[in-house]
């Protein structure tokens, strides 16, 4: 809920003062295109087109250096929502410190480029595991109880939201202020 929180705080903020020139780019690309767009740029850097799903498309490829992540691009009422990267699911079954040595160095690029994040980073040990171990920070991830997220905002256009769910994975996810604006606004047409 804590994650929720700070990222509607940050779309909000973001939000308050779209610049009307500068946009999110995700991969290189303006976030300010069509579905189509982007992934024909994403396939032209070299991802490969894997399926699609209702309101988008899921491609794979390499992102800073991991072999083999997904992309998915999604759009709501025809304006892409958000770009993701899912991180090598893979590489993990070997320990939460390589999960987490993988979501640190997200962060720590990310961060080199648009400076320090918003960070919540705890566990939920109501049963009071010892936290010195993988084992139990594993347990308590795919329990749901892991809370490691960095948000970063870019600029006064766009947000990156680095997090590990109880899927075991890492994802980046990279929003438009502009183009949330949008969604929202149409969302408020129908009410």
């Amino acid at each position: 809920m804590k994650k929720l929180s700070i990222i509607l705080f940050l779309i909000v903020v973001g939000i308050s003062s779209i610049s009307a020139q500068e946009r999110m780019k995700f991969m290189g690309k303006s976030m300010d295109c069509s579905l189509k767009e982007m992934q024909t740029h994403l396939q032209g850097r070299g991802l490969t087109y894997q399926k699609a799903f209702e309101n988008g498309v899921v491609l794979q490829g390499t992102f800073q250096g991991y072999l083999d992540c997904n992309f998915v691009i999604r759009q709501d009422y025809g304006i892409i929502s958000f770009c993701r990267v899912v991180l090598p699911q893979e590489s993990y079954s070997v320990s939460w410190s390589q999960l987490y040595a993988d979501y640190q160095n997200i962060v720590s690029k990310i961060a080199a480029k648009y400076g320090k994040p918003v960070v919540e980073e705890y566990f939920d040990n109501d049963l009071n595991y010892n936290l010195s171990d993988d084992f139990w920070k594993e347990k308590l991830l795919r329990d749901g109880k892991c809370h490691y997220n960095s948000a970063f905002l870019v600029g006064d256009y766009g947000l990156i939201i680095v997090f590990i769910d109880d899927s075991e994975s890492v994802f980046i996810d990279y929003y438009d202020n502009a183009n949330h604006k949008k969604i929202e606004d149409l969302q408020n047409d129908e009410l």
